[in-house]
């Protein structure tokens, strides 16, 4: 469901936050955002990631073998910050509840798609209906309502 959603925004550059299956770990074993960014990309789109505690020269075993089995390429597509990864996203995924999630969210481009996969963001910042890709008009105006 969360493959189809990111997709029929029509949009290929997305960005992810969180690859994790929870914050603060770097077990990617059980994580369906594995899943997602190798679904994504089987579809066409060019996926960035920004989860901090991923590092792939510390990563080891079984985790290593599993995440370069599962995404060959994900050496390319971690990003080495959340500037990086803001610039390329035209579709904001969040992948893991995390201060960078918010952060994020606050810092994406006006015409971008923000899609709040594990209901992280503030309820107020993600709307009445979380299935439903957040269109960054409304996340300004929750943001400005938390704010004031």
């Amino acid at each position: 469901r969360a493959i189809d959603t990111i997709a029929q925004t029509g949009r290929t550059r997305i960005g992810l936050v969180g690859l994790a299956f929870k914050p603060g770990t770097e077990d990617l074993r059980q994580s369906p955002m594995v899943t997602v960014v190798k679904a994504l990309v089987a579809r066409g789109c060019d996926v960035k990631v920004l989860d901090r505690k991923i590092v792939l020269d510390a990563l080891l075993g079984e985790n290593r073998r599993y995440l370069t089995a599962e995404i060959p390429d994900i050496a390319s597509r971690l990003c080495p910050d959340m500037a990086s990864l803001i610039a390329h996203a035209d579709v904001l995924v969040i992948g893991t509840k995390s201060d960078d999630a918010e952060r994020a969210a606050k810092l994406v481009a006006p015409d971008c798609v923000v899609i709040d996969l594990p209901r992280a963001l503030r309820r107020s910042t993600i709307g009445k209906d979380p299935s439903r890709p957040l269109r960054p008009e409304r996340a300004t105006m929750a943001r400005a309502r938390l704010e004031s």
